[in-house]
């Protein structure tokens, strides 16, 4: 489903981001999410750790239907929202990956990667 290249991420603990997802083919053309039956995001110590952070479609996840950048229907796009108090626990260096399955009920990890989090000094 995706051409699928690992994403690194930094921040400090307590900060608030938004992870903003294209998911393309492998010929770069952005893929249509609306209808897409789950999205799940899942951050853990390790790729065989419990998960210590986990945001899903309407609940962290939302997929944007248009891109206003370039004025498509069906962009490709979803955010992922971390809020503060979901990164003010956590320090160090995790492992993290989503998944959707789509409208066809086709399950892919659409990225992965790793998520330095820097304890903040106060």
């Amino acid at each position: 489903m995706t051409d699928m290249q690992p994403q690194n991420f930094e921040l400090s603990s307590g900060d608030s981001k938004i992870l903003k997802v294209t998911v393309v083919d492998e010929n770069g053309v952005a893929l249509p999410l609306a209808g897409s039956q789950s999205v799940n995001f899942r951050l853990s110590r390790s790729r065989r750790s419990p998960t210590v952070l986990e945001k899903e479609l309407n609940n962290g996840v939302t997929i944007i239907g248009t891109d206003a950048g370039a004025g498509q229907a069906n962009a490709g796009r979803l955010d992922i929202r971390l809020e503060a108090a979901d990164t003010e626990p956590l320090d160090g260096e995790y492992y993290h990956e989503c998944k959707i399955v789509d409208q066809t009920g086709a399950h892919s990890t659409i990225f992965f990667g790793r998520a330095n989090i820097k304890r903040n000094l106060t």
